[in-house]
């Protein structure tokens, strides 16, 4: 299931493949693949010294990519941001602030 975005709730993302090439002799069957992912897409190419090439993306089924995580976009994130800073709302600092002295000249 894709995630969820946290400020509007659309759910957002990509499938996060990983791709595979396979070659094999001209002449023969395509090989058949027998792993655990899920076949994404596949395509066939013929290269003049290997004979064909079979370029599989692969997806485990549950992996999602996206860049503004856990937001569906920036725009969404900015939103967020901003009408948490017009409520009051501030993050709170792990490391306490320094006290800085004013020093004598």
């Amino acid at each position: 299931m894709k995630p969820l975005c946290v400020h509007c709730g659309y759910p957002y993302g990509v499938r996060k493949t990983t791709t595979v090439q396979e070659a094999w002799p001209q002449g023969s069957n395509k090989p058949v693949y027998h792993g655990p992912l899920i076949v994404i897409r596949e395509q066939v190419l013929t290269s003049p010294t290997d004979g064909r090439v079979i370029s599989r993306d692969l997806w485990d089924g549950e992996t999602w990519e996206a860049s503004h995580r856990p937001f569906c976009t920036a725009r969404c994130a900015l939103d967020f941001a901003r009408k948490a800073h017009a409520q009051g709302i501030r993050a709170r600092r792990s490391v306490p602030r320094r006290k800085i002295e004013p020093q004598a000249i």
